[in-house]
């Protein structure tokens, strides 16, 4: 019963994880599309949206999401059968730990710094036309 109980929890994160990352990437530049009668801090503000995507975008559904495709990869590829539950949740958790490790210090390493120069750039850039 237990076993049930977490695959059917595992299932509904596995689901939730899956469907907003599929909304969000569907909507994740729209409202960075240039427009004809954008003003140049318009501009500027959709540009900053844009260098800071990487930075706001939400890194634990994604390690989830790796971790459960790794982990059944894995077992299938490697050990050639099914995890039981103890092993999946195990596998699941430190991949997921792991992973969710990479993509934050990737992100604080490359994009907070890129997106920090990128904001100096654009207070220059209005400084310069005010």
């Amino acid at each position: 019963m237990t076993s049930i109980f977490i695959w059917c929890f595992l299932f509904f994160w596995l689901c939730f994880a899956f469907i907003c990352e599929y909304r969000e990437q569907k909507n994740a530049y729209i409202s960075a599309i240039p427009k004809e009668n954008d003003t140049i801090y318009a501009s500027l503000r959709k540009l900053r949206y844009l260098m800071t995507y990487e930075v706001r975008v939400i890194k634990w559904r994604r390690s989830l999401l790796a971790a459960f495709i790794s982990t059944i990869l894995i077992y299938l590829i490697v050990w050639n059968k099914i995890p039981n539950t103890r092993e999946l949740i195990l596998h699941i958790i430190l991949l997921t730990s792991v992973y969710s490790y990479t993509w934050d210090t990737f992100s604080s390493r490359t994009a907070k710094e890129a997106s920090s120069l990128a904001d100096k750039n654009i207070n220059k850039i209005k400084k310069n036309i005010s």
